[in-house]
């Protein structure tokens, strides 16, 4: 398992930025997740079905108790790929 740091390096984010991104994910997927889990089926992962779900149609900046700079996960297809990675990073 990765951890945020490498996380951070291979997408060309700070570790902070990583790290926002996990909480923010997190604290969005706390509201939405349990409307979610019908669809678990359309996906290869969990961890890529929370990144589409958290990532996708604004949902992170609406219900991120986190109010960060989410322009570094504008990039549909990299920020779905980094979401994945950040989700299933270790903290250390």
């Amino acid at each position: 398992m990765a951890t945020l740091h490498e996380v951070a390096e291979k997408f060309n984010i700070t570790h902070d930025q990583a790290r926002q991104l996990k909480e923010g994910m997190s604290s969005t997927w706390d509201v939405i997740g349990s409307d979610a889990y019908d669809f678990i089926e359309y996906f290869d992962s969990e961890a890529a079905m929370i990144a589409e779900f958290t990532l996708d149609a604004g949902r992170l900046k609406t219900y991120s108790a986190t109010k960060a700079d989410w322009s570094f996960v504008s990039d549909h297809p990299m920020a779905i790929a980094m979401g994945e990675a950040v989700w299933t990073a270790s903290f250390v």
